[in-house]
């Protein structure tokens, strides 16, 4: 199986160890031999048709950043003309998200498509854009679309709801989708400000310079709407979620909440189309701390199901990249080709 890997920051050189390390159980387990023949990042791509190895490329992307440099390189090479120029069986996908216009992750998505490859994206971009839309013309193509790690990350929500709730009703979907706002109310909970929490966050590397992203409830949103429209059936995009952060909430208000057995959190629900702060239970299963992902599952028969797990880092997101790529394996040797 010729692959390409679009997109080589912490996500996409994990991506491409963890393909390493795990090539030869894979052509053991399922006799598919994986081979990398084309990485692309920002400044160009490589291309090798005997394959690439993570150890001949990242410390060219590290040193110059991109691995347009190295021996098999091709500055200013990018963009859907490098997939049709290779090729490949299967598209890894992991591109930093936009939100705005899902680019440059959505051509690159689309395009896979149209030659007919396989597709593994942890971009939520797109998906909270026109997930209807990639999805549909997935399945008239008749190709695979696997986006495990855009939602949850090592928690693995969209695969445990296709494996584990298979033929299960799922009414709703709900809870904390994002470990940036919940380290800053875990915080919060031992006594100090918004500001502080965030700042101390900020110099741990869990928020980014600019937090907007996180504490006003957007990367929450952008995942709720993907989980919608996967588990719920929805057509929804992000603009549809109504949406609260946690910027507006004072350490008095969690101080409050304490004193009557609850705390606040930032919880995601498919059903309500919403992400806003919540007042929960101290015992509710959704009261995790730290940087920590926690979903529940409402479903009609098995009831309330939770997982809970960590929703972010490299190699956690990658391992969800890996166990995609099984899945696609797996499903073209029972020789399927439509989507789960």
């Amino acid at each position: 199986m010729r692959c390409a890997i679009i997109g080589y920051g912490n996500v996409g050189k994990a991506s491409h160890i963890l393909l390493s390390q795990k090539a030869q159980y894979i052509k053991q387990a399922y006799g598919v031999e994986i081979r990398v023949v084309a990485v692309a990042d920002i400044m160009g791509s490589a291309i090798h048709e005997k394959g690439l190895k993570p150890e001949d490329l990242i410390p060219y992307a590290e040193k110059h950043g991109t691995v347009a440099l190295s021996d098999y390189g091709l500055k200013g090479f990018i963009g859907p003309e490098l997939l049709q120029k290779v090729k490949p069986d299967l598209v890894i996908e992991v591109t930093p998200t936009n939100i705005v216009n899902g680019e440059p992750g959505l051509s690159y998505i689309m395009t896979a498509i149209d030659i007919g490859a396989h597709v593994v994206t942890t971009n939520k971009g797109p998906f909270a854009l026109k997930y209807r839309e990639i999805m549909d013309k997935a399945k008239k193509q008749g190709v695979l679309v696997k986006l495990t790690g855009a939602v949850g990350g090592a928690t693995r929500v969209l695969k445990y709801a296709e494996k584990c709730l298979a033929g299960e009703d799922i009414e709703d979907v709900r809870g904390i989708l994002n470990g940036t706002t919940n380290y800053i109310l875990t915080r919060m909970e031992e006594g100090i400000s918004f500001e502080e929490a965030l700042r101390e966050a900020q110099r741990m590397g869990i928020a980014e310079a600019d937090p907007t992203y996180d504490v006003e409830g957007i990367d929450a949103a952008c995942k709720i709407a993907i989980l919608a429209n996967a588990l719920l059936n929805e057509n929804v995009t992000v603009h549809d979620i109504s949406r609260e952060g946690i910027s507006k909430i004072t350490k008095e208000d969690v101080a409050e909440a304490l004193k009557s057995g609850e705390t606040i959190k930032l919880i995601a629900s498919a059903k309500e189309l919403s992400v806003k702060p919540a007042r929960i239970p101290v015992n509710h299963p959704l009261n995790v701390k730290g940087t920590l992902n926690a979903i529940t599952f409402q479903t009609k028969n098995a009831r309330e199901l939770t997982i809970v797990g960590p929703g972010a880092g490299r190699f956690e997101t990658a391992s969800t990249v890996i166990s995609d790529v099984i899945d696609i394996i797996e499903s073209l040797r029972r020789g399927l080709s439509e989507q789960g």
